[in-house]
């Protein structure tokens, strides 16, 4: 009897398995998660990479127990990394998994399922349609495999489609501390005047992302106003294209190409206007983590009406929601923008009291724990 209770009094182990920690959205909502979760001391975290690859050195401070499947330079065989899966899990044998994407979940599902582990499945991170035999064929199995799935957006969950017995949406949550900083002297470093306008956008450069029609935009609203500078914050593969587009275009002087910054925040402190502009055709977001810090940072913003931006941008309240590659109604809101100040703090103000309200870090956090008592074992 002395023997069972020990063991009934012991913590319950998580175990996260994502591909890596790199600099992605869904990287740092998992790393967001983890920090709070190590904070309330409630459960053994135990996290599994399939790279080994941890852009936020903040996570070693964590002191979470890790493992990873290859090293990051390594090429990956499936039988190989599904044994090594098998050997950690034997290992560990946690409570619960929870995988973070739809390779992880079809690596981890049958072990769990012959482990008789449950899984939380957090694999819809995006609300683009799944097309592709293969692709809907393996989402299938992730599902079917899956104790709960989950979406960042309620978009997500339409485009994907899961059991809706088995699943639900958990919006991201935003951390308050992480805007603790001074607003950076970002005008001074790349030579602006201190009294300009400044129009950010903050995402990776991939095709899915519309930068040709915000240089576009650029060009358009530089026209008009003469103290008006665009800041591109990021980096990626269409980035030297979208380079060369601007110096063809003859705006690099209104529009900065900063690349990948670890003081985004403090960038955001210092503008005016948060962009975010996708592609429908090609991308389309669950809900933005820039989106969500343009608000907090109390910017107003102009988005693409897609996926779940509709859910976090309340249009006319606290900023705009835009046809894409429509760089004529675009233009027009940046410039309604631009030139009314009183507006700009009011959607910024309205942005900021929307995310503390709705979107906090306490809620995400609350609402994962919910989650997981309800599935731990």
């Amino acid at each position: 009897m002395l023997k069972q209770r020990v063991e009934g009094s012991k913590r319950k182990k998580i175990l996260f398995f994502i591909g890596n920690l790199g600099s992605g959205g869904k990287e740092r909502r998992l790393l967001t998660l983890l920090k709070e979760l190590s904070t309330k001391d409630l459960y053994d975290l135990h996290i599994v990479l399939i790279r080994d690859l941890i852009h936020y050195s903040e996570f070693h401070a964590l002191s979470i127990e890790y493992s990873y499947l290859v090293k990051s330079q390594e090429s990956k065989f499936p039988p190989r990394l599904f044994l090594k899966l098998w050997k950690i899990m034997k290992r560990s044998r946690p409570s619960l998994v929870h995988v973070w994407g739809s390779e992880e979940a079809a690596y981890m599902g049958v072990i769990a399922k012959i482990m008789r582990i449950p899984m939380i499945n957090n694999q819809i991170t995006s609300s683009t349609p799944v097309t592709g035999l293969l692709s809907k064929t393996i989402n299938k199995i992730n599902f079917k495999l899956s104790d709960y799935i989950l979406s960042n957006s309620e978009a997500g969950l339409r485009a994907y489609n899961p059991p809706p017995h088995k699943s639900g949406v958990i919006h991201n949550g935003m951390n308050l501390e992480r805007f603790n900083v001074q607003a950076c002297a970002i005008k001074e470093e790349i030579s602006i005047p201190e009294d300009s306008l400044t129009v950010v956008m903050v995402a990776r450069f991939c095709p899915g992302k519309d930068y040709d029609t915000l240089l576009e935009v650029a060009g358009k609203v530089c026209e008009v106003i003469a103290n008006v500078y665009f800041l591109l914050v990021g980096d990626g593969p269409e980035r030297p294209r979208i380079q060369s587009k601007a110096e063809a275009m003859r705006i690099t002087e209104r529009v900065k190409l900063l690349g990948k910054r670890k003081d985004v925040e403090a960038i955001l402190l210092s503008s005016d206007i948060g962009v975010l502009l996708n592609k429908k055709e090609l991308h389309g977001e669950g809900i933005s983590n820039s989106v969500m810090e343009y608000m907090t940072a109390g910017l107003p913003v102009i988005a693409t009406n897609a996926g779940g931006n509709p859910e976090i941008v309340d249009h006319g309240v606290t900023g705009y929601l835009v046809n894409d590659k429509d760089a004529n109604q675009i233009s027009e809101f940046a410039l309604k923008l631009a030139t009314n100040l009183v507006l700009r703090k009011e959607m910024g103000d309205r942005g900021k009291a929307r995310i503390i309200n709705e979107f906090s870090i306490d809620k995400f956090v609350d609402n994962h724990i919910t989650l997981i008592r309800k599935y731990a074992r």
